[in-house]
Order: C-alpha cells, then structure tokens, then sequence
C-alpha cells in the first residue's frame, strides 16, 4: 500500500504547506478561532528569592484530557512545586530542567479556570529584566484543539516594593518609617530610593503612603506590551513585556532577531537581553537570509526523490523564502530524466529505474522547459511573498486521484493542526470555479488569509482524497463528523509515520496525522461535496 500512501500525501501536503508559511507569518495569541485559551500570569521577585506561576484555561468544553507544557529558562530558576488548583485528576508527564508537563483528566467537567501554580526558586546571580515562559496547551477529545500563549516573570524589584517580596504592601511602608526614625532595617540601601532621585529622605515615605492610599505618584509600573516569538515550529504571544525592561532570550530563542512594530532591528545585547520598546509589540524570528525584497516568493519541495536537485537562479537552496531580482526567477530540477504528460505544470520524473509524477503547483506565470539539463521553470515575480511555487514528488505507480473528475461547485472544507509545535489552528474551504482540459482553478479562503486566492491544480490532484484499503487491517474504528470511519497506518518513506482515517461507506479520507519537518500534523477534513469522484 506504499503507492496509496504517497498518493494520500501529495493531495494534501501542497495544502499544509501553504498554512504553515502563512501560520508563522501571522500566529495568534492564546485565543483560538473558536473561542479556547490558555494563560498564565507570573509573580514578580529578586534575585535569590522565591516566585510562581499560575496557568489556566478558558473554553475546553468536551476534551477528554489536556496536556499543557511549560518551558523556562533553567539557568535562571528552579522549579520547586506544582500545586494543583483545579480539582482534576492530574499526571505529571515531564519534570525536566527547563520543562514541566502535565496531563488532566476531565472526567465530566469542563475544563476551565486556574489549572495548577508552579513555584520556582530564582537564582541569586539573576540579572535584572523579565524571562519569557512558554505555555501550550493540546486536548484529546473531540476535535483536535491546540493553543499557546505565555507570559513574562520579571527578576527586579517593583517602585515601591522595599523588601523585595514582589509586591509592594504596607510591610513596605512601615520599614521605611523605621529607617527614617532611626531603627536599622536589614534590607539595602538602595531599596529604600523609593522615587529613584538617588538619596534618602522623608519624600521616600510620604510617596509611598500615598501611593498605597490610591494615588497617582508616578510608582505604577511601566505600560506593558507582547512579544511574538516565532520560527520554523513555534509561535507564542508573551504578554506582560515591560516598556524599558530587558527582556532576556534563552534556549532555542537565542541567536534570533529582534525588531519594532515598525520592522525595526532591536539590538541584542551580549548577555542575549534587548530593550523592550514603545509601541506595545515586538517580533523575534529566525533570521531570514538577505533582504525580502519586492520580488520574494515561496519555494517548496516535497517528497523530492533522493538525487534528484533544485537549483534557484542557479544556486542550490533549501531556503523556505527567495529573493529575486528583476522580477523572474528559474528554477532547475536536474539529477533525474523530465518528459512532459498531458496536463499543464505535471511530468514524469525518472530516477534510476523508477518513475515519479511532478505536480508543479504556482501562481507565478510559469514557462516550462525540458532540455539536456533538466527541467527549467521560469517564474515572473512581482511583489513580496504573494507568489509561490510547490511542487510535489509522486510514484507514478500510485493513483494519482484520476477517478476524481472537477466539476465547477465542488467544495471541500479542511482544519489544519500542528499540535506539537503549538502553531494556531487554521481552517482552509476550497472550491472549484473554473475547469479545463489539463487543470482546474480552486479559489481558497481560510481563517488566516485575507481575502480568497485562486490556485490552478493540475488534474489528478484531487481536493479530496480516497484511499483504496483492500487488504489493510484497521487500527481503529471511531466516528467522525457523525460517519463511521477506520484509522490505518500507511507508509510513506520519508515520513516517520501517517496515520489515515477514511469513511468507512465512501473511501474518503477524513483525516491524516502525520509528521513534517518534526512537527506533528492533523488534517481533518470536515465537510465536503464532489461531483465526480469514483
């Protein structure tokens, strides 16, 4: 069942493709779509002091159990305990340096409010600023459902807060008026600058008498913002990022760039800390090589045979995003034999003994030619990142999807999860509006696009797929959108594992669970209409 396997993959990989450049380039905070969250809320201490963390959940109605992560930098603080808030039924998947995970059972309540508290330990050589955490959150139940979020704890003292507890209180109060009337207070000296003028005097205390009966002294903590930490395989909205605070990089966050709402480079300082700047959001990703200019496009190959090479402009990349200049670029598949077939933008690929079908996938005016290096596509691009170019690797053993025949009208409606990698949940409705002899225009509108786009398919990639399951035994029989459907393991070399639920009355496939570039991916389709699909 090999052939079927990659057959089932290439009718849809295009498709998560496409969502994953866009889910990168424009996550979400916590707040899905359908109206689930998760959030946490951090304490605030000094260095060698003791602070926690509380996270919850809003909205998880019907799932079964939910995992939630918490990553930290380790170097900085010591988790010391969980407590458990919620009254749930709870395991402890993980207890790692840097990493807390846990596991709860709903059992027959909603999973909602404060979920647990972790308190750590912070270490005295903390330098002063705020550590992101990292929270994410997948149920198992239902619908897959993904969510992440996170939140700053912050290593300093508040204005005000003169013991250093992490709160400024009445306690605050009394040991200044102790200082000033001659009692020695066993806490240091600069504490006590309560306005920060850089002396001690009576205007200390009175201040902070005030600022604890209501009013405005100026000893409020600056406005506070969200920094958008994202690359290849996470996203997160950190919120609580103090305005002219450090905000300290970790982990696999080290090394990444920086920049304002405006798209300006924020410096990064030796210690791996940058400034958080006015404007209330930042942005930190991976750096992207060379400048996106006017005339970037999307580049994406998949299930490409071992071998075979694809050169941009006449340098091999693997880079997600090219720059071009003068408006056109070439690509060159070469490694391999190219004839062509009798659909637009689809040939066959030899390659020692075997052959592969390409579906060449683009919006970018492509020009196609064969000659003794290979298969060249020319490319006309105009505008930054509105372009794209996919092309998919098949056994041409495989069917293809040539029972499926496009009608104007057809419809098909997919969810796409990367649960691992904590990306927000998108949708993607799909639907034919134009039908040729050799291809088919589909017109695509999601949750995360602006606006509908048109995409030209070549035919024998079907909108929706069917698997043949002669032959294969179930894993599992479960109901899906209200049909009973079986799940079968298939494999696809190249994948570490594709798990395929299909219906049990029509062959179509209704879900895949797989892995892509180490991220876990469901595709679930969840309504769909076709007029000619054998």
């Amino acid at each position: 069942m090999k052939g079927t396997g990659l057959t089932l993959t290439a009718a849809v990989l295009a498709f998560v493709a496409v969502l994953s450049a866009v889910c990168v380039a424009d996550a979400s905070d916590g707040a899905s779509s359908d109206g689930y969250s998760v959030y946490s809320e951090c304490g605030r201490t000094v260095g060698g002091g003791v602070s926690s963390m509380v996270v919850g959940a809003e909205g998880w109605s019907g799932a079964s159990y939910l995992t939630v992560d918490v990553e930290y930098d380790a170097d900085v603080m010591t988790l010391t305990e969980p407590n458990v808030l919620c009254g749930l039924e709870t395991r402890v998947n993980e207890d790692s340096e840097g990493l807390f995970s846990i596991t709860l059972a709903s059992g027959a309540r909603p999973i909602e409010g404060d979920l647990f508290e972790l308190v750590f330990d912070i270490s005295a050589d903390a330098a002063e600023g705020q550590y992101p955490m990292f929270v994410s959150a997948s149920a198992v139940g239902g619908e897959p459902r993904v969510s992440s979020s996170g939140s700053m704890m912050t290593v300093g003292l508040a204005p005000g807060d003169v013991n250093g507890d992490g709160r400024v209180s009445v306690l605050d109060s009394l040991i200044l008026r102790k200082h000033f009337g001659g009692v020695p207070v066993e806490v240091p000296m600069k504490n006590l600058d309560v306005n920060g003028d850089g002396s001690l005097t009576d205007t200390d205390s009175r201040i902070l008498k005030r600022h604890l009966a209501g009013a405005d002294v100026g000893l409020s903590d600056p406005d506070s913002g969200t920094v958008m930490f994202q690359d290849s395989d996470t996203a997160f909205a950190v919120s609580g990022a103090f305005v002219g605070y450090k905000v300290f990089l970790y982990g696999k966050m080290a090394g990444k760039e920086v920049a304002d709402l405006a798209g300006t480079t924020i410096k990064v300082s030796e210690d791996g800390g940058f400034v958080m700047p006015a404007g209330g959001l930042c942005t930190v990703t991976d750096p992207i090589p060379g400048p996106v200019g006017s005339g970037s496009y999307i580049c994406l190959s998949l299930l490409q045979p071992e071998g075979v090479a694809i050169k941009v402009d006449g340098t091999v990349t693997n880079n997600f995003i090219v720059n071009v200049t003068g408006g056109s670029s070439t690509v060159l598949i070469s490694g391999a034999s190219f004839d062509t077939t009798e659909n637009e933008g689809s040939f066959i690929v030899s390659k020692e003994g075997k052959d592969y079908i390409l579906s060449c996938i683009t919006n970018a005016s492509p020009r196609y030619s064969i000659d003794g290096s290979g298969l060249s596509i020319e490319l006309e691009v105009t505008e930054s990142l509105s372009s794209y170019l996919f092309m998919l690797f098949v056994d041409k053993d495989a069917d293809l999807g040539s029972g499926y025949v496009p009608a104007i009208g057809d419809h098909a409606k997919y969810k796409f999860y990367l649960t691992s990698t904590l990306l927000p949940l998108a949708s993607i409705d799909l639907e034919v509006v134009e039908v040729h002899d050799d291809s088919y225009v589909v017109a695509v509108s999601s949750s995360i696009l602006d606006g509908t786009s048109l995409v030209l398919i070549p035919n024998g990639v079907p909108i929706v797929a069917k698997l043949n399951t002669t032959g294969m035994t179930p894993f599992s029989t479960d109901k899906i959108n209200r049909k009973a459907c079986s799940g079968y393991d298939v494999d696809v070399p190249g994948l570490s594992s594709l798990k395929v639920w299909v219906e049990d009355d029509s062959s179509v496939v209704v879900k895949i669970e797989t892995s892509f570039n180490g991220s876990k991916v469901i595709l679930t389709l969840s309504d769909y209409r076709t007029q000619g699909l054998s």
